[in-house]
């Protein structure tokens, strides 16, 4: 089947000052699961497998999940979907999340999008960020660990105290290593943490995931990284993505930070190549090569469980996102 071309983008405020009570949405998950997770817990709230089920319950009362087959079935013309239908999507999606959602995901019979950054798929490595949370974790159980710190960072232990955690949280891509320098004074182990976690998507797992006709795309976790990523980079994130797989990655989703050139560019790598490349593009701006757009409004659900669930009626469910919970994306053919 020919695979569309998405773009997923942040309009200005302006832009998105429209009603979401009408419209094709999109909901987005993140982080679920009932599992102590160190290299998430002091990023993001992690929503229980409960919260999971009751908010898929309740979407459930006003939307109809559909898949990306209907969506393009739709945009060509083939079939009209209704204002009541509705994406799930599951971003930067690690292997508790996955092992999360899916029982629910059978049990409702429910599509899905799952968008996974390729460099972790089988857990060679830990992206840097869950690397501060982690580091986090092991300095607020054990406060004499600081003390072996003092030294390199040249304060004493008690202003130390008071600021390393943010000295770590606020690690960027360009200065990364210095988690693994401090994870050394501490004598604390990341291929140990891989080992006994595996926070990751393996092969096998994506490869279940397809058994069931779910869709999978690449995601980057990190939005600074992505405008020094190569084109020949690229391509090769797509090919290891699927090294053992039946199936290529439907959606590739460039994270919001990337400029509207990187994203033609990206877009150009992929429009001449063989068709086992990916063409669905997702981004920031409306790709230049594309001329066909159906807007979808995508809201986030990185909100309490309260929140969500005391809405009444389907308007004043949508309507309560308001713009930091809501952006619009475009999917193009």
């Amino acid at each position: 089947m020919k695979l569309m071309k998405i773009l997923q983008g942040i309009l200005s405020l302006k832009k998105v000052e429209t009603s979401y009570s009408k419209g094709i949405v999109a909901f987005s998950f993140k982080n679920i699961s009932d599992n102590y997770l160190p290299h998430i817990r002091h990023l993001s709230k992690v929503k229980t497998f409960s919260e999971f089920e009751t908010e898929i319950e309740y979407i459930l009362k006003y939307f109809k999940p559909v898949s990306v087959d209907d969506l393009e079935r739709h945009v060509s013309g083939k079939e009209i979907l209704t204002d009541n239908c509705c994406l799930l999507i599951f971003e930067d999606c690690i292997k508790d999340t996955y092992e999360a959602v899916l029982p629910v995901l059978i049990k409702y019979k429910l599509p899905a999008i799952f968008f996974i950054d390729p460099r972790f798929i089988n857990n060679n490595e830990i992206f840097y960020r869950h690397k501060a949370s982690i580091l986090v974790d092991v300095l607020s159980k054990n406060v004499e660990l600081v003390y072996k710190l003092t030294q390199r960072f040249s304060v004493d232990f008690w202003e130390l105290r008071n600021e390393i955690f943010d000295i770590i949280m606020s690690v960027s891509t360009h200065n990364r290593s210095l988690l693994d320098d401090i994870a050394r004074d501490i004598n604390f182990d990341f291929d140990k943490y891989l080992f006994e976690y595996s926070p990751y998507l393996t092969n096998s797992q994506i490869k279940e995931m397809l058994s069931y006709s779910f869709n999978y795309g690449i995601s980057f976790f990190n939005s600074e990284e992505i405008t020094s990523i190569s084109e020949s980079e690229i391509i090769q994130n797509v090919i290891n993505s699927n090294l053992h797989l039946s199936s290529i990655p439907s959606i590739i989703n460039l994270p919001r930070l990337a400029t509207s050139n990187f994203e033609n560019l990206f877009f150009n790598v992929f429009k001449n190549v063989d068709k086992s490349v990916p063409k669905i593009v997702s981004g920031g701006y409306k790709l230049k090569d594309c001329k066909n757009y159906l807007g979808i409004k995508k809201l986030n659900m990185n909100r309490s469980f309260a929140d969500i669930t005391k809405y009444s009626t389907k308007k004043k469910f949508i309507d309560s996102f308001k713009r930091g919970n809501s952006e619009l994306f475009y999917i193009t053919i």
